[in-house]
């Protein structure tokens, strides 16, 4: 029998009820003990595909390896040294770097791609909805928004990509079915990390320009390619 927990994350991942566009400051966090890095972006996104997010600030406690957290998943693009855009189109990603003034371009199957990837946790999937212990902790204020907050701890049936995983928190706002706070807490390179990510100042439902999922690079930008890297 299905739980109310569990039917309201399948709603999720339906996408029942979800926004049409957000608009929204993102603040994500990769912590290793007492080393950290925290990038705060604004992002512009409309689900299931289109995604804008412009690094606003990034700061670095410690010596933190990013590429500790890089788990297959994706999500962490942004965090690589220097990029300052990163934008996701109907068949086209771009990555520019203000800091170099060189951008990346790669093709993409839009039918290969069933979510956005800066807003919307891309752990949260049926496999773990159904071999995960799932329980709704209780209702939450967060970015000035009611929100349910459901605590899950995948169990041995789950795949071997979530099983790393000892715990995630995610918080879904009551009124639009969609996460704006997530606190997972796994294990990779015989280390125990937190990978956090919080959406403030949220816009749902906002029109927003089909511009904005394009991106035209500065005319003396150079291109990155395989050939040219």
């Amino acid at each position: 029998m299905v739980s109310d927990v569990e039917r309201l994350l399948y709603q999720v991942v339906k996408r029942d009820n979800s926004p049409r566009s957000i608009h929204c400051t993102r603040r994500k966090s990769f912590q290793d003990g007492n080393e950290k890095e925290i990038l705060t972006a604004e992002v512009w996104e409309a689900p299931p595909l289109c995604s804008r997010l412009e690094i606003v600030d990034r700061q670095t406690i410690g010596d933190l390896n990013i590429s500790d957290f890089s788990r297959g998943m994706g999500g962490i693009a942004d965090f690589r040294e220097g990029v300052s855009v990163v934008v996701q189109g109907m068949s086209k990603i771009w990555i520019y770097s203000k800091d170099s003034d060189k951008y990346q371009v790669m093709d993409i199957d839009p039918h290969e791609v069933d979510r956005s990837l800066v807003t919307y946790p891309s752990l949260l999937n049926f496999d773990l909805i159904e071999n995960s212990s799932i329980t709704c902790v209780g209702k939450e204020e967060v970015s000035n928004r009611s929100t349910h907050r459901i605590s899950i701890v995948p169990q041995n049936s789950a795949s071997p990509l979530l099983q790393i995983y000892d715990d995630i928190s995610i918080w879904i706002d009551s009124e639009h079915n969609w996460p704006i706070k997530t606190i997972q807490n796994y294990r990779m390179n015989k280390k125990t990390l937190c990978e956090t990510s919080e959406l403030n100042a949220i816009s749902f439902n906002e029109d927003i320009p089909k511009e904005k999922f394009t991106f035209a690079p500065p005319e003396d930008a150079e291109r990155i390619t395989r050939d040219n890297p």
